[in-house]
């Protein structure tokens, strides 16, 4: 898959093409954050002593961004 840069490179201007490129950054940081802290959420989930009759991890684990640079 072509990375943001790649996908870029005819923007108008340098201007509008760094302002693009960090709106990105800034979600692609968010998305990691957020997949970070759902697989560590169904970790907790398989852990408790509670909810023994579910692997949450094995079903809901989110992978990877494939949109990395």
């Amino acid at each position: 898959m072509p990375s943001i840069k790649d996908r870029l490179g005819n923007a108008r201007s340098t201007k509008e093409n760094t302002e693009i490129r960090a709106l990105l950054a800034s979600v692609q940081a968010d998305l990691e954050t957020l997949r970070a802290k759902h697989n560590a959420l169904l970790a907790k989930l398989d852990a408790d002593a509670g909810v023994t009759d579910t692997n949450f991890a094995a079903l809901h684990t989110v992978g990877t961004l494939s949109t990395q640079q």
